[in-house]
């Protein structure tokens, strides 16, 4: 049963961790377009500060970062195989999600990629094969 809490507070953790980032992101993109910009720059601060605890909560205290960041030659056979899946599978998401992304702002005619997007992009590039790996709980 601790079991079963533990893996469900850490995919908990995950989403509120990822939803951070994405409102982080969605918040900067509407900074643009608004005249009272202070509460939505205060919003923004809570929103990262939220996503600082909640990747200390999910990555770092776990270990699933450093797992997921080790050289290959500190790890054992199984785990070597759980982060192979997990970069595999995380990469190929990401992959997709960047071409969406990119073909969506082709498509709207927004211009290019601004580097809150991109940063949000690189973050999530590195976060995915960790998610992945608290997600399935096979760590």
């Amino acid at each position: 049963m601790e079991k079963s809490n533990s893996a469900n507070r850490i995919k908990l953790v995950i989403v509120f961790n990822a939803m951070s980032i994405l409102a982080i992101v969605i918040l900067f993109e509407l900074l643009k377009f608004t005249e009272n910009k202070i509460w939505l720059a205060g919003l923004e601060f809570l929103l990262v500060i939220t996503a600082l605890i909640t990747f200390y909560n999910a990555y770092w205290q776990t270990g699933l970062w450093r797992l997921s960041h080790t050289k290959t030659e500190k790890l054992d056979e199984r785990e070597i195989q759980l982060v192979s899946d997990s970069l595999r599978v995380s990469y190929s998401v990401f992959t997709i999600v960047t071409i969406l992304i990119i073909y969506a702002f082709a498509v709207i005619e927004k211009g290019p990629i601004d580097v809150v997007i991109a940063a949000g992009l690189l973050y999530f590039a590195h976060i995915l094969p960790t998610a992945l790996l608290g997600w399935t709980g096979r760590y």
